[in-house]
């Protein structure tokens, strides 16, 4: 997904009748000041990013609506300014 190659290069390609789903909510604090916060999914061995949005500082609570070719369990990754600050796994089905 989003990988850029070289004209001519060999590229493996899954192609999928299938949809995955997972939803959450994720709690983070956001210090002083406001900070972007940015969500990742890992998945096909790549991060891929869900969510990116600068917030207010003080408890935030983030609805993640997430979706993936691949069946089974998957790691969310939340960086606030840059900084990982947590990783949960969700079982996508």
């Amino acid at each position: 997904p989003n990988i850029k190659t070289l004209r001519g290069a060999s590229v493996d390609l899954t192609i999928s009748r299938y949809t995955y789903y997972a939803a959450t909510e994720v709690g983070v604090v956001v210090p002083a000041g406001g900070a972007q916060v940015r969500c990742t999914i890992f998945e096909f061995g790549n991060e891929r990013e869900i969510y990116n949005q600068a917030l207010e500082e003080g408890e935030q609570i983030i609805p993640l609506q997430m979706a993936s070719l691949e069946p089974g369990a998957h790691t969310v990754r939340v960086y606030i300014n840059g900084e990982q600050v947590l990783e949960k796994e969700f079982n996508f089905e």
